[in-house]
């Protein structure tokens, strides 16, 4: 629809041979005045999108920057730490216990399934139900009581 009248205004004036009456006039000044401000209104609408794009663009850094003067930080405070807790050895306080080790820990993708280097676990979990209650299956008891 926009477009329609934005090239209607045009057409108009050309069919009369610019020769308008007043009613014609009114209704191309009503039509280019409502086109106007649809695009006005169109263009606020962009801008404002491009605007709060820019913010969060904003933000965004400034959020990456404080997460990375936080790190640097803690990176700085733990290596100043370290060569106390290694002199003094475990240290446990009531909310945390300092301690250092020597390897690194290493950081596995989800989907890491690599044979040479995994192991396989076997778990052994009681069964409760068998054991509540005495069943002919057991094997009978050799008397060595261990």
């Amino acid at each position: 629809m926009l477009a329609k009248l934005l090239y209607q205004c045009p057409e108009l004036i050309e069919t009369e041979d610019g020769e308008l009456t007043d009613e014609q006039l009114e209704e191309i000044v009503q039509r280019h005045t409502e086109t106007m401000d649809q695009l006005k209104s169109l263009c606020g609408f962009i801008r404002y999108l491009e605007h709060g794009i820019a913010a969060c663009k904003q933000e965004r850094e400034r959020v990456a920057q404080m997460q990375k003067r936080a790190e640097n930080r803690l990176a700085r405070i733990k290596a100043f730490l370290t060569p106390y807790v290694q002199q003094q050895g475990r240290i446990e306080l009531e909310t945390a216990t300092l301690s250092v080790r020597k390897s690194v820990a290493v950081e596995l993708r989800e989907d890491f399934d690599d044979p040479y280097f995994c192991k396989v676990v076997t778990e052994r979990v009681p069964d409760k139900r068998a054991i509540k209650e005495p069943s002919s299956r057991m094997p009978p008891s050799t008397g060595h009581g261990w």
